[in-house]
């Protein structure tokens, strides 16, 4: 517990150890011990630059805005591995499948200056929704629950989004959604 409140401080180095000190021992072999706590704090590292590299398609300061971590904040390894899992998601909500986010710190005496190195890859857009499957229930009803548009970005959360609202309605026994590829192109059906 001690050594992750400072690790959440910055002290990446922290050593936090036991120790005994036996006071007034007895000729018998009994006495009092104190238990001590060692604490070795190690360096104060703080966050230093936060850098993008290899996104063309979503700017930096987009990107940047979704960052728990800030220019000046202790460095805390677990909220760097959050942050990349932010980027990662917005990659993958604007269609962006194949992306990947690699982290990299690099220490600079007290400093860590933290790059996001993106992989982008291709981007699927929706070209037609297309309904099908449905036998009671009329095309409006499910229509108003989609929220994949054509012309746009083919992301992750509308389409958990869309599962989540048709599963809602209660009126089906199972909701399947595929993308269907166009060949070479970045366009994709949603069935």
């Amino acid at each position: 517990a001690i050594r992750g409140v400072y690790l959440r401080r910055g002290f990446a180095q922290v050593r936090v150890e036991s120790a005994v000190n036996e006071a007034n021992p007895t000729p018998a072999g009994e006495g009092r011990v104190t238990p001590v706590i060692v604490i070795t704090e190690g360096p104060l590292l703080t966050i230093g630059a936060l850098t993008f590299a290899g996104n063309a398609d979503l700017s930096s300061d987009a990107l940047a805005a979704r960052l728990g971590s800030r220019r000046g904040a202790p460095y805390f390894e677990p909220q760097v591995i959050q942050d990349r899992e932010m980027v990662l998601a917005e990659y993958l909500n604007q269609g962006f499948a194949a992306a990947s986010v690699d982290v990299v710190p690099t220490v600079d005496a007290s400093t860590v200056n933290i790059e996001f190195k993106v992989t982008e890859g291709p981007q699927s857009i929706v070209d037609h929704v297309l309904i099908v499957g449905n036998v009671k229930t009329d095309v409006r009803v499910i229509e108003r629950e989609i929220q994949l548009q054509e012309g746009q970005p083919l992301g992750l959360e509308a389409m958990f989004e869309t599962r989540r609202r048709l599963g809602a309605l209660g009126l089906f026994r199972r909701v399947r959604i595929e993308e269907i590829p166009h060949g070479e192109s970045n366009r994709r059906d949603v069935l």
